[in-house]
């Protein structure tokens, strides 16, 4: 943990009380059946944290670099807290015991979430995609895709491909620097943001193009 005695001296007078925050972590070498994401409440004046949460969902995707693992984003609503999985949304009381779960044909890797006026924003990096999902009704209501070109789409998937057969690191690690390089060009990586029913069958498919990993209003 980083020391904040010095800064706290510094702002003495300034700020009479630091407030307590919410972390979570991902650990992105967990195996099947291990912890791979926990949830901590940090008190900034006192320097000491508590665990509030282990997280063992074993029904993710256990590839390696992250992936599926842990837990990310944090919005906090009125009474409820609300944090990111995954392929969910956990809700929590105060207390962090758990009350319900969001769960939606298009949440895949989501990452940072955010409210405003009792919608729920998300992240769903592997469809490419920013939902919003109603409080209130307890329902998602639009979702917004970013579409990568066809000739993008087309290189992602040779790389994928690609790496699906290459056992060697080193040789990943090559491709996925050179396939980067491809992408990176302007002619390759002009997208469209298109507008679409989160209710409906029908929708983006998964293929994590432009890495959508946060969302503000």
């Amino acid at each position: 943990m980083i020391k904040i005695s010095e800064n706290k001296n510094k702002l003495k007078g300034e700020i009479s009380k630091f407030p307590k925050v919410i972390c979570s972590t991902v650990v992105r070498c967990a195996r099947r059946g291990e912890s791979h994401g926990k949830i901590y409440l940090v008190d900034l004046n006192t320097e000491k944290f508590q665990e509030v949460l282990d997280w063992k969902e074993d029904s993710i995707s256990w590839k390696e670099r992250g992936y599926d693992r842990g837990l990310r984003g944090i919005a906090i609503n009125s009474d409820f807290i609300y944090v990111a999985s995954s392929e969910k949304i956990l809700v929590f009381d105060k207390t962090f015991s758990l009350l319900e779960t969001i769960k939606g044909n298009y949440l895949k890797a989501c990452h940072e979430i955010f409210i405003e006026e009792n919608i729920l924003y998300i992240t769903s990096t592997r469809f490419n995609s920013i939902l919003e999902y109603d409080l209130n009704s307890k329902s998602f209501i639009k979702g917004y895709y970013l579409k990568a070109n066809k000739l993008l789409r087309l290189i992602l998937k040779i790389e994928r491909k690609f790496i699906e057969i290459i056992t060697n690191k080193f040789l990943k690690n090559i491709i996925e620097d050179v396939f980067k390089f491809i992408t990176s060009k302007p002619k390759n990586s002009k997208p469209k943001l298109i507008s679409f029913d989160p209710t409906a069958e029908k929708g983006p498919k998964q293929l994590d193009v432009h890495h959508i990993n946060s969302v503000w209003k």
